[in-house]
């Protein structure tokens, strides 16, 4: 067996063994370098996770541009199909209407949500509080969210029913859980005041403005200075005049019995008043709506706050409610000229012999507001004999009654004939009928945290197109 001189080896390959050495003793010190550096960190279990979650944020920052673009795209279709049908701002109406009946004054409802199947009320007040008795029937309290009634739009009264309340001016203000949200401008502060990022709050203004100029009546609605860099208006002390005499214009809608109007006058501006009106700060008044302010900036007083940030997110301080309008502006665009007007609330006068409107649809023999003695008189009163006795009829049994109108279900009711919601008349019941059972829906909608409405850091507001 042949053998090799280890000196000869060496002298031949000494440029090779140098190298490897130098490689080898290189990457020994790499690694006590960094062994070091990971031992002053925690060890190699916690530099090991810090370095995956740096991982992980790098690949959703590549990737939010595209989902935050799909995400805009999902919710301007959601919108554009939801604002585009008349039957969203009835539905909404009526859920306002039916939750403010059902809550008896406990609850003052500010806002609503409608998607495809299911209307959610959030309401504020002593009904909203945990532990509050169940309301009535469509509706039942969310348990994850407190303050929240929600029922099936199919479910709501074919008839909204008619009380001493404003009637609801709904505005809406983004989209959340697949619904479009509407925001009650009636109810609540007589100043609304929009604040956060200034491009985004303008925008706001701009888009709830577009929205109460196409559904109020002509003159309702008083724009001023500095709101739209298109729209020359005048200054908001002339502007808050004009607004306070459009309740005295012959063409606003009034009462048919008191005259008053019935729908309250709204002014649009950059800043408010300086002073301040003392209408804006009195109490309100029965008989006469006030002047409902729409402020792009910080208000003064009793003041309602919608805040949006730079993702074009909308919330009111003091409320749970958050909305996405980013593509807001762009489904009103799209459907602004398709929104059905702001129908009026059903006359609250007497009628024709001392009877009120509800109780000319009260049966026979049960009239409500007319004493007993006189019910007894009218009962007690001769009747004229007929001339010939002609013989009776056998007697037929009645058939059951069917359920109050209230109690149908509001899909099976739009088969037949449309009632124009401008003559909504209420139907007061004459018995006390037994409490129905509210049944629990299959699969209720969300109430609380919401994925989809949130935004990434970095994602750019697409709110920015003006309508």
């Amino acid at each position: 067996m042949r053998t090799v001189d280890p000196f000869a080896f060496f002298a031949e390959h000494r440029d090779t063994i140098f190298r490897w050495c130098g490689i080898l003793g290189t990457l020994l010190v790499l690694f006590l370098l960094v062994r070091w550096q990971v031992m002053k960190r925690g060890g190699w279990r916690v530099v090991g996770r810090r370095i995956k979650r740096e991982i992980k944020a790098t690949g959703l920052a590549f990737a939010a541009p595209p989902r935050a673009w799909l995400r805009y795209r999902r919710a301007l279709r959601r919108l554009t199909v939801l604002l585009r049908a008349p039957v969203t701002w009835r539905d909404a109406e009526l859920a306002v209407l039916s939750a403010r009946e059902a809550a008896a004054g406990g609850s003052v409802p500010y806002a609503v949500r409608v998607d495809a199947d299911w209307v959610r009320v959030m309401l504020a007040g002593r009904a909203a509080a945990p532990g509050a008795p169940e309301p009535p029937g469509p509706w039942y309290p969310d348990p994850d969210a407190p303050g929240e009634w929600v029922a099936q739009r199919a479910d709501l009264p074919a008839i909204a029913p008619a009380d001493a309340g404003p009637c609801p001016v709904l505005v809406a203000v983004g989209e959340r859980h697949r619904g479009c949200v509407f925001v009650d401008l009636a109810s609540g502060p007589t100043v609304t005041s929009v604040t956060g990022d200034a491009r985004n709050s303008s925008v706001l203004v701009q888009v709830i403005g577009a929205q109460l100029d196409a559904r109020m009546p002509s003159g309702m609605v008083t724009v001023a200075a500095d709101v739209h860099p298109r729209f020359p208006g005048a200054p908001v002390r002339d502007a808050y005049r004009a607004a306070l005499a459009a309740l005295g214009s012959p063409s606003t809608p009034r009462d048919d019995v008191t005259g008053m109007p019935v729908l309250p006058s709204v002014l649009i501006a950059a800043t408010l008043p300086d002073p301040l009106p003392p209408e804006l700060t009195a109490a309100p008044d029965d008989g006469r709506p006030p002047i409902r302010v729409l402020v792009n900036g910080p208000g003064r007083g009793h003041t309602r706050r919608v805040f949006t940030d730079r993702h074009s997110r909308v919330a009111i301080s003091g409320t749970p409610l958050l909305a996405n309008a980013a593509a807001l502006s762009r489904a009103v665009t799209r459907t602004l000229r398709g929104f059905p007007a702001l129908p009026p609330p059903p006359p609250a006068g007497a009628a024709a012999g001392g009877l009120t409107g509800s109780e000319l649809f009260q049966e026979e023999g049960v009239v409500a507001g007319v004493p007993a003695a006189a019910a007894g008189d009218r009962a007690a009163a001769p009747v004229p004999a007929p001339a010939v006795a002609e013989p009776r009829e056998p007697a037929v049994p009645a058939e059951p009654e069917e359920a109050p109108a209230a109690a149908r279900s509001a899909r099976a009711r739009r088969t037949g004939p449309v009632v124009d919601p401008r003559h909504r008349i209420a139907l007061t019941k004459t018995t006390t009928a037994a409490a129905a059972s509210v049944r629990s829906p299959s699969a209720p909608p969300r109430g609380t945290g919401d994925d989809e409405s949130a935004l990434p850091p970095g994602r750019s507001s697409r709110s920015t197109h003006r309508p």
